[in-house]
């Protein structure tokens, strides 16, 4: 370590944060993302194996509605124009 960084209290070791904020958003964006694979799968089991893909489809969105903490929504099919306009 030069005596310029000694001076200033820089050093070559990594540093360790004691805030672990940023550790809980991590955790709690990874267990959302777990969430949202978890419910996706089980969309599509449901629609491979069910007579009925409104039903599956209905409570696919009653989980994504509970993952994003919304009141409400809806899943949609986009149609095109010929020319690639929605």
């Amino acid at each position: 370590m030069s005596e310029q960084d000694q001076a200033s209290g820089k050093s070559d070791q990594p540093s360790i944060s004691s805030d672990t904020a940023e550790l809980e958003r991590a955790k709690e964006a990874l267990r959302k993302d777990r969430l949202l694979l978890e419910s996706i799968h089980h969309a599509q089991s449901q629609f491979i194996l069910a007579e009925d893909p409104l039903g599956v489809f209905g409570e696919f969105l009653k989980s994504l509605l509970t993952l994003t903490n919304s009141e409400y929504g809806f899943i949609d099919e986009m149609f095109y124009y010929e020319d690639g306009r929605p």
